[in-house]
């Protein structure tokens, strides 16, 4: 079972893994090798996008107690302005049978769009394959953090969430379980699952949109005592 909110992150930005790093670029030649025991950042060279989508299927070997259940992971395909043309890509995680979790940035940036998109635009597709999906349901209502339609910097202070109600329950997946609690220890093991553009990616169809994939990252760090400020209240 994936644990959110501490993971929230892990789920919502693997479209940044995936496509903020190309496989050529993941070192600089002219960098000296680096020392032993530092970070690398970026794509391992030694796995291929499929090996990334293997993980997210839950199929042997990836259905041990070592790997959470990636099936609550959804992907939606939309439009701003509520037509049918799904221009637009996103990752969200089932967290009730007809509620799901996702970024605000989504659906809303203040400085691009005067208001958030229209949620008649919206398909949400579940399973592996969004070109595919075993089932697709539709939006009926999306909330934002109050935080996020307010603060003038939302980047840097607000609350990047939103909680899209569709408009039937989803059957048949177990909601993700939330994760209340500062308790994770530094060293924790954390999943990243979603749906990224890889278009460019050698072998890739630039038409379709990217399979469910999956990664595993350590906890580095934890951060407290973050407040952001709107009319609804303060938040940390």
């Amino acid at each position: 079972m994936i644990k959110f909110l501490s993971r929230l992150l892990s789920v919502l930005l693997l479209v940044v893994f995936i496509s903020a790093c190309e496989t050529d670029e993941f070192f600089d030649e002219e960098e000296e090798p680096q020392a032993q025991g530092e970070a690398v950042f970026g794509i391992r060279g030694d796995l291929t996008l499929a090996d990334y989508e293997a993980i997210a299927t839950n199929n042997s070997p990836y259905n041990t107690d070592d790997h959470p259940d990636f099936s609550p992971v959804v992907c939606f395909t939309y439009s701003i302005d509520g037509s049918d043309d799904y221009e637009f890509v996103a990752t969200g995680v089932l967290v009730k049978e007809d509620w799901v979790l996702t970024a605000g940035h989504n659906f809303f940036i203040s400085e691009d769009q005067s208001r958030p998109a229209d949620p008649r635009g919206f398909l949400v597709n579940v399973g592996i394959d969004p070109n595919n999906p075993e089932s697709t349901y539709e939006v009926s209502n999306l909330i934002f953090h109050p935080t996020w339609l307010e603060d003038d910097d939302v980047f840097g202070k607000a609350n990047d969430l939103c909680l899209v109600k569709l408009s039937r329950p989803i059957t048949g997946i177990t909601p993700a379980q939330i994760n209340a609690t500062t308790d994770e220890a530094i060293g924790a093991i954390l999943w990243y699952a979603g749906f990224g553009d890889y278009s460019t990616q050698p072998g890739q169809n630039p038409d379709l949109y990217s399979k469910k994939h999956a990664i595993q990252n350590t906890l580095d760090r934890k951060v407290s005592g973050i407040q952001s400020v709107s009319s609804a209240g303060t938040y940390e």
